[in-house]
């Protein structure tokens, strides 16, 4: 493959380049914004001048909405952030978002950042990984109470305030602050905790983990199956009851959302990716993309393209 047709996993600063080059005049954002980045969603969204198409993110990504909404496509599920809810992107999850409509007067805090910048000794790196809220694949969309809310957003104010007037030169009180407010979100996300630990849960994510690393050469669900040792009658069950989705959908909805990226990022014909996908009926893969998507692949590489 010609190192042109990789797929891009973008940084911030290389997002914000491609995707919103005029937000380098929003006066918040500092010069290390590319390990670190917080700033106000009303002041952000205005560079949004079009349509971003599904692409990766180097960066975890947290939006935090206190009036208005937002709109984003993370993986093949498309998510509403609405008044106190919080919608977390993690790095390498694939997102898309439309055109930013001007009319929704959206407001709170766009937050992207490196979990290793943030995590800092073994104890709080814990923290993170055990979190709900940065635990892929749990639910990216979390809805808080008006007190957790309030309280949350006096949090960000503070982180918004440091990095506005030092940059990372204090590291220590950014991190401290964004800890106790991923604590805070933390109490908001945890559902019934026996369900959180039961095995079916646990077999959703590892499910959906498994096919995110092996999608490209296999799509039946036998082939997880075997890999989870459980029959495919079960896991069928499982992922019905827990997602609303047959792992066959489950499995091709993955699939067309990696074509989707090499589309959009690389100069790949649709013949290498769809051999690359491991489908090696080019035909097959033109129609199955049209059933998931309801335009070709060609028409779609062309409409993400025109910006």
């Amino acid at each position: 493959m010609d190192q042109s047709d990789k797929i891009n996993i973008y940084g911030t600063r290389a997002f914000t380049s491609k995707f919103m080059p005029l937000a380098n005049q929003n006066n918040s954002i500092r010069y290390d914004y590319d390990r670190f980045l917080i700033t106000r969603i009303e002041e952000m969204y205005p560079y949004v001048d079009h349509c971003v198409p599904p692409t990766r993110s180097l960066t975890d990504i947290i939006l935090f909405i206190s009036a208005g909404e937002a709109k984003m496509n993370i993986g093949s599920e498309p998510y509403v952030a609405v008044k106190n809810t919080v919608l977390y992107i993690p790095s390498g999850q694939i997102f898309s978002f439309e055109k930013y409509d001007i009319s929704n007067s959206t407001s709170g805090f766009l937050i992207t950042f490196s979990k290793d910048i943030l995590a800092g000794d073994h104890e709080n790196s814990d923290i993170f990984s055990e979190s709900g809220l940065l635990n892929f694949p749990g639910n990216p969309l979390i809805s808080l109470e008006k007190e957790c809310s309030s309280f949350a957003a006096q949090l960000l104010e503070r982180i918004f305030k440091e990095n506005n007037e030092n940059g990372l030169t204090r590291l220590e009180i950014i991190r401290s602050y964004f800890l106790a407010f991923i604590l805070e979100i933390r109490k908001e996300s945890s559902d019934d905790i026996i369900l959180k630990k039961s095995a079916s849960i646990k077999l959703v994510k590892d499910f959906i983990t498994l096919v995110s690393l092996h999608v490209k050469n296999k799509k039946q669900v036998s082939d997880y199956a075997l890999l989870l040792h459980i029959s495919p009658n079960h896991l069928s069950k499982v992922l019905k009851k827990f997602t609303n989705k047959s792992p066959t959908k489950w499995i091709y909805e993955t699939l067309i959302l990696e074509a989707k990226v090499l589309l959009f990022q690389t100069n790949m014909s649709i013949n290498e990716i769809s051999f690359l996908l491991g489908i090696f009926d080019p035909s097959y893969f033109i129609r199955l993309f049209k059933k998931y998507e309801g335009i070709t692949p060609l028409s779609f590489r062309n409409e993400s393209r025109k910006m």
